[in-house]
């Protein structure tokens, strides 16, 4: 990410280094292929993805996962509106995800133009 940008508009610099006290996550859903896929297939695989990031999510913030705060540049616990989850088909997907958020009690937000 150094390659694209030094600031974002909020200034968190994303140096060279980058933050040395996050580790990168990989979430990982066993699931079966299957050739035929159809659309109540694809329903499911949504789902349970969406319920696999809801639950990491809710993991987080119960755990009080810290993050540096962007003002401040200290540590504290994380919470719900620093979270943002990219998908690479918000209009078909962003419902399942806010309402896996939404049964974990989490609030959240999506913007379903895309782009």
């Amino acid at each position: 990410m150094a390659n694209l940008s030094t600031q974002t508009k909020k200034s968190i610099d994303y140096d060279k280094d980058g933050d040395k006290c996050y580790q990168t996550e990989l979430l990982l859903l066993d699931r079966k292929a299957s050739e035929d896929t159809d659309g109540q297939e694809e329903t499911e695989k949504a789902e349970e993805e969406a319920a696999l990031v809801a639950m990491r999510i809710e993991e987080m913030l119960k755990t009080r996962f810290l993050v540096t705060d962007s003002e401040t540049k200290e540590m504290r616990p994380v919470k719900p509106s620093d979270i943002v989850i990219l998908l690479r088909s918000v209009t078909n997907k962003a419902k399942y995800f806010k309402n896996a958020l939404a049964a974990k009690g989490i609030a959240a937000s999506s913007n379903t133009e895309g782009g």
